[in-house]
Parts: C-alpha cells; structure tokens; sequence
C-alpha cells in the first residue's frame, strides 16, 4: 500500500472525507519510550471501570496488559484506583466465558453451557416472531456499559422498537437536568429543557472557596478532569466546606469544614443562604442586571405584566428603567431596576428578584438549624465566605441527583445561589461545558411507535419526566400493563435490580417478561434473571466508535483502541449486533445498514465520524490533526469562559418562566405540584420526615457515598481480586452509623446486625457494622454499589465480592418524585438489631 507522507496529511481538513485505505494505515499506537527497549507498546484506550470514560494508555507485553497509565495528552491526566484495577476485571476468573442458556428459575442462577449460534438463534428467533407479529414495540433495550456504542442503539431503532431505555433517572437524568433546563434552557425533550450532568462544572484549579453538597470529588466520580482539577485547586489554596451526612475523609478535609447535616434536608440549608445572600443584598448587581431576568416586572399573580416577542423562539419583558424612571423592555433600558416594587397601570408590580427575596424572608439560619441540625452560626459563616470570596466560589450541584423528594428544588436553589454569587461562566467559579460532535456513522429512521414514557408524560406526576431515561416508569409499565405489555428486554450491561431502586417490585415485573437477554462480561443480579446470557467482551477486549461525550469544561475527542483479543468466548459488541442483524433482518435490510461494517470493521465507524466534526474554535480547528489524534489517543480544546443560555427570554431565569408556566396550569389540578413548581423559593420535606419528623433510636436514613475503590453496581469494581485487597482494609462492605448512638443500642464496634426498611421488614439484610464520629446520628452510611445486600444468590458467582452489606436500592421502596419521576433511592427509614 502506497504510504502518505505526514505533512500530506496534515494538509487535509477537518471536515474532509476520509477513505478506507487512508485510514488503514494509522495502526501506530502512543509513542513507545526508549525505556521500553521495544518490548511494550501502549494502546489508547477510554476506562469503563466506572461510566466516565476516562483516557489512559494500556501498557501491553507478550499480548498481555501488565499495567495501565494516565494519558499525559490531556490537560488533567488521572486514573483513580478502579482504573489501575482493570487488569483484575479482564483477567478475572468469574466472568461469564460463554453463552448461557437457562435452566431453572429465574433468579436461581442455573445456566448450561450453549454455543453462540444456539443463544443468537434463540434471541433472534423471537425478535423475528415479534416482528412478524408487528409487535416491535414490545421489546425493550436497556444499554448502560454496551460494547457498541450507538450501532447497539441503531440495531433497535431500524428493528422498530422506540423502548431505549436510558438509566439517567435512577442518576441524574431527571431532577438536575429538569432544574437546570428550567434556569438555563437547553435541549428540548418533548417540551422539557434540559442539559446534561457536566454541563457545569466547578473552575475548582482557580476557585478561592467551595462548597460540597452529595460530592466528593476527591474519592467519588470523574478522575478526569474533576478529581485532577479539585487537587490542583487543593494545593492552588482552595478552601472547602462539606455539607454531608458522612465526613467523606477522601476530600482530605479537617473536622472543622465538615458540617453534618440530616439526610435530606440539604434544601433547607441552601434556603438559608439565599435568606442571608438576598437580605442583606450581597448579591452581584452587576451580573444579575446583565445576564439575567432579575429585573423583570411580576404582577400579584407571578406572571410577566408584559413580554414581547422578539423572533418565533425568544420574548423580552418589561423592566423599570432608574435612568429615565420610566417603563420599557429590558433591551432599552440603560438602568434597569433590580429591587423595587412599583406601581403599572393602577398595580402593584415588582421586580423577580425583589419576589424572590420576599420568599426568602422565612428561611433564617435560625430556622434552617432546627430542620438541618446544622447551627445557625455555621450557616452564617458560610454564607460570608460565599460573599467574601465571589465570584471565585461555587456551589457544587452533586451529581448523584435523584435521592430524596425535594432533589429537583434542591438543584435549582443550588443553581440560582451560584447566579447571584455572580460565578456562572467567570475564572474561579462555575465554567458551562463546550462540546465538539462528530458525525453520525449510522443513521436510521424512527421507529413508528410511541416510546412507552410517553404515555406517563400525561400524568401530572410525571409531567417532567425525561423521555429517553426511564427504566423504572419500564418496570412500572410491566407492573401496570400499560400503555402496552412489553414481551421482551435485553439488557446490555444494565444492572436494573442492582443498580435501581424498589427491587422487590422490579423482580415481580421482570417475571412479566417471556424472554429476557443479558449481555455482560460479568454476572449481576439482573444477568440471574436472563433467558439467555452473553459474554460481551471488556473494553480493554475492543475497538470503539470515537467519544467525544466527556465531563469536562472543554471539548475532548478521544479514541479508544482494542488493547488484547477477547478471553475464553467473550465477543466484542459490534461482532454480535452484525451477528444479530444477519439473522433478524432481510438481505436488504442488512446491506443497508450493516454490510459496510461487516466488510471493514471499526474502520468503517471511523471514516464517517471523521468526515465531518463541528464545535471548533478556528484556533482549536487549525491546531488539529487526525495523525495527532491517533498516535496520542486524545484531542483537547480550550475553556471558554463566559455566558451561554437557551432560555426562551436569553436570559439565565433565576425567577424561571417555564417552572410559572407549569406552575399556574397545575393550580387547578394539584396543590402540591403546583407549589412544587412555583419560581418562587419554598422548602419541601423529604419523603421520610413527612411519615416520621424524629427517629426512634434505632431508626436512621440511609446513605451512600463513593470511594476511588468502588463504583456503581459493577462486578468489574465489586468482584475485582485488586481492589479486593484494599477494599477489605478499609471495610468498604460495612455500614457505619454514629459511635454514641450505636453504643446506646448496646452494640460493639464491628458486630453483625440486621438492616430492613421499615416499609419492608421482611427484606432484612446482613452486614458488619462500625461506630464511628465522622457520621450523622440520623445517618446510616455505605459504600455504593459494594454490599451483597438481600438478593445475593450472586455470590456463589463472584469470587472476591463481598458475602454481606447493605444494597439500599434492594429495599427501597418502588416509589417516584413528583413531577420528575426520579427514584427517591435514599429517601426512607431503616431500622436495626443485633444479627441472631
């Protein structure tokens, strides 16, 4: 093959189609150093110990990885303790080596040994008889850590189902992207904003003062780029306080910057804040009067007195302008009010922000200390470090988002806080996200057919829910038979009793179904309960489609190679999508969309991708190159600092329109969601304290929390011989509950007890328990993601998974967030006794 010389191809344009033949010849991997004598080569890969994608090098000798590095080609290189783990996930003698056909009940975790045409033909021969039956639409995909990103996805939409069922409302993808739609607009789902988890994310390298709600970038999610970024700003002077429950030791954070507070109740706090910030008119003026609607008049009723359309998307409204003491729309006004109350046409008209001050009124830090055991004095100096230090501050929105009943107002406080601190888009404080997209490498029609989270959109209730994630509203819709009866799901690396919670419940809707499909490199509960089983290969196992979906601050592209062959008869997931294809779908079908493939691998998914990328910067555009982008694994662009919305009024709504809009059409309907999405502030309870204000002395509130040796429901963390290791040290299969509350229920330090629900006493769950200082009386604390919890017939098949310790989604209840449809998966009551 003739070869391209170097400076020819630098010479081609970004948006330049590439050919098969161009792209064969990038076989070179990242630089081999001297010290390697030759004898190593190190492969690019995205890390999918956890869901983050971080980029590292795999180090490869004698077609074995020996060890995995950071990649020193972004501007935050990091690999916390999952990833230096990997090799223990791919090496690991529990995985799932082969097909598995079931043979006795489901849940019993009896398999026989099956060849691939034998589980292929079994799934596709359903598929098919659906599908002949025009009932496409009965089965239900449920992707999370898919071997084939998108043609997975692709395979089902040109099959005709619209059930992808996304995993975001059992995480983030409701309540905070709900509260973040609704201040800064974004993406329509249906008539819902929204934006994405990183779509803010903390300068923490250049911020003088934080504040930590339900995170801990230190031994939580994201090495790259929030954990490098925070211990930067760390060693950079950065100050922080946590507001949690547990003292997350991993943040390095002294006794003193840790403020404990009842699970729950974190709104309250934030209220308090507000009430100091705004009452004492702290705010900054300056950027609340240029980025946001602050200034816009309300009537008695809470509604715009006046607003004008500006083009088909966007209105301005009506101020008072101090300049000229008269009224106008906001674009003419040189002096717009901020605070003042006026009277227009014969009424009382005043600005959002003197509306949201007056709402504030009742939310003293005396108040908010009886609710949040947090003392006021605390509150209040806070608050003044907040207002010392801004804009150089920010407000951590967590990332965890959907725990108790009031997480979707909690986010939004937490968001207009950081507004009238004056951080949005400045150095030091809160930096909106920048993304580059590459083309689309399948594209395929829509299915016909309604998804079925549609049908609960109709519902008050649910009315905010996002379309796209929705697995328990699928379970729900098993459970109901409604709007359809689902027949079918394949869960590809979702984990849905693990990993969702009320799992009671979503084991009696999974026996709804007449044939359930997991594809997994490890067993889980919800693999027990499949049909038909898998083995999908590890991502250090194949190539992948190029990502430029990542956390960061700034655009990222990053390439992800195939570091060994797949082990035993592990498959990688675009082999058994095509496989899949050929057996479901006519000639036709599959020449259309698959043959390409087929006939040129993950070269083929490459060259579309690259022929066009869009979101450059022209200086970022004119710094690329693809031969760049192959040898170092990774492409990063700049921060850009500044301010982007998508509201309706191109204003940052801290007093936010589309909340009013919902709000005033709920009134007639529903008391308590039409308080829920009133603009204005209000405190609403978690779900717990509404059924029992104060705990018996063996009642608490669970809780959970991340460590750099854990991560989510996933065997490649939980049953991994590395991190077992280090695990077992710290006792990461523990619960830990408040030493002087403990000893008054007569317990010892490491004794067995039993923990159940109070909602449902006969799921009781075994673990060790520790009595400690650095946790809530009210609090009962685990590791997420780590303990065997009810349902643990799993353990006859992980070798080096905890035996015990709590799953709080395994007995949670099978209940929802009004409005958003978020899993409340931390918001009930616990009680617990010493083991018989």
């Amino acid at each position: 093959m003739p070869r391209i010389s170097r400076r020819s191809f630098l010479k081609l344009g970004v948006a330049s189609t590439l050919s098969a033949n161009f792209l064969s010849i990038q076989k070179s991997y990242a630089a081999v150093s001297s010290v390697d004598f030759g004898m190593e080569k190190k492969v690019p890969v995205l890390c999918r110990m956890c869901a983050q994608f971080c980029p590292m090098l795999a180090v490869i000798r004698n077609d074995r990885v020996i060890r995995v590095e950071s990649n020193k080609h972004t501007p935050h290189p990091g690999i916390c303790a999952r990833g230096r783990a990997a090799m223990g996930a791919l090496y690991n003698p529990d995985r799932i080596k082969y097909p598995l056909i079931r043979v006795g009940k489901r849940g019993e975790g009896k398999f026989r040994r099956a060849t691939w045409d034998e589980a292929l033909n079994m799934i596709a021969d359903k598929l098919k008889e659906l599908k002949n039956k025009g009932e496409e639409h009965l089965v239900a995909f449920l992707p999370r850590f898919n071997s084939a990103p998108e043609m997975d996805k692709q395979f089902f939409k040109i099959y005709g189902t619209p059930n992808i069922v996304g995993y975001g409302d059992t995480c983030f993808g409701n309540s905070l992207v709900v509260s973040f739609g609704a201040i800064f607009g974004g993406k329509e789902d249906k008539g819902v904003p929204g934006g994405g988890t990183g779509a803010l994310t903390p300068d923490y390298e250049n911020a003088k003062y934080g504040l930590l709600i339900n995170r801990n970038p230190g031994g939580g999610l994201v090495t790259f780029p929030w954990g490098v970024m925070f211990g930067r700003g760390k060693r950079n002077g950065l100050k922080i306080t946590v507001v949690d429950p547990r003292k997350p030791s991993e943040a390095g954070e002294s006794l003193t910057d840790w403020l404990p507070i009842r699970p729950g109740t974190d709104l309250a706090f934030l209220l308090a804040l507000t009430n100091i910030i705004l009452t004492t008119n702290k705010y900054n003026k300056d950027f609340l009067n240029k980025y946001t609607n602050a200034t816009m008049l309300i009537d008695d009723e809470g509604k715009p007195i006046y607003t004008e359309k500006t083009d088909d998307k966007h209105f301005d409204y009506l101020v008072f302008d101090e300049a000229d003491q008269s009224f106008k729309l906001s674009r003419f006004a040189q002096k717009p009010a901020l605070i003042g109350i006026f009277d227009y046409k014969g009424k009382k008209v005043k600005t959002a922000l003197t509306v949201l001050r007056e709402s504030s009124k009742h939310y003293t830090p005396e108040w908010a200390e009886k609710i949040t055991s947090i003392p006021a004095s605390k509150i209040k100096q806070v608050a003044e470090n907040l207002i010392k230090n801004s804009p150089q501050v920010f407000i951590e929105r967590g990332y965890r988002s959907t725990r108790y009943e009031n997480s979707m107002e909690e986010k939004r406080v937490i968001l207009i806080l950081n507004v009238l601190l004056g951080n949005i888009g400045t150095k030091g404080g809160m930096i909106l996200q920048r993304k580059v997209k590459t083309a689309h490498f399948l594209k395929t029609p829509k299915p016909q057919k309604k998804p079925l989270s549609l049908y609960y959109r109709k519902f008050d209730n649910f009315s905010l829910i996002n379309t796209s994630n929705y697995r328990r509203l699928f379970i729900k819709s098993l459970l109901d038979e409604k709007p359809y009866k689902c027949k079918m799901a394949v869960f590809w690396g979702q984990n849905i009793i693990g990993g969702s919670t009320g799992g009671e419940e979503i084991i009696k809707a999974l026996e709804k179904l007449e044939m359930i499909v997991a594809v997994s490199p490890f067993f889980n509960e919800t693999v027990l309960y499949a049909d038909v089983v898998i083995p999908d290969a590890t991502f250090l196992e194949r190539d992948e489609a190029i990502r430029t979906k990542f956390k960061t601050p700034y655009p990222v592209i990053a390439i992800h190679k195939k570091a060994v062959e797949p082990l035993f008869e592990a498959k990688d997931g675009y082999w058994i999508v095509l496989e899949l294809a050929k057996r479901v779908f006519d000639s036709e079908t599959y020449n259309k969309y698959f043959k390409e493939f087929e006939e040129k691998g993950i070269q083929a998914i490459w060259n579309k991708q690259l022929s066009h990328i869009k979101g450059f910067s022209n200086e970022e555009k004119a710094g690329f190159s693809i031969p760049a982008l192959f040898e170092k694994g990774v492409w990063t662009g700049h921060i850009k600092y500044g301010i982007k919305t998508k509201t309706k009024s191109k204003k940052i709504e801290i007093y936010s329109t589309f909340f009013l809009n919902n709000h005033l059409k709920m009134k007639t309907k529903s008391e308590k969601l039409a308080l829920i999405l009133d603009p204005k502030f209000k405190y609403i309870e978690p779900y717990w304290r509404t059924s029992k204000n104060n705990l018996d002395n063996d009642e608490f509130v669970p809780v959970t929390g991340f460590n750099p040796l854990s991560s989510f429901t996933g065997a490649q963390t939980k049953n991994n011989p590395i991190l077992k290791v280090v695990g077992e040290m710290i006792d990461w299969d523990a619960v830990y509950i408040n030493k002087a509350k403990g000893e008054k229920l007569g317990l010892k330090d490491g004794d067995m007890i039993e923990i159940f629900n109070i909602e449902k006493p006969h799921l009781p769950t075994l673990a060790k328990v520790r009595l400690v200082e650095h946790v809530h009386p009210d609090a009962l604390f685990s590791f997420y993601g780590i303990g065997a919890g009810f349902y643990n017939k799993l353990n006859k098949f992980l070798t080096y998974a905890p035996q015990y310790g709590l799953n709080p989604n395994h007995i949670g209840n099978f209940n929802f967030s009004p409005l958003d449809g978020g899993q409340l998966s931390q918001d009930f009551i616990v009680k617990i006794r010493r083991a018989k």
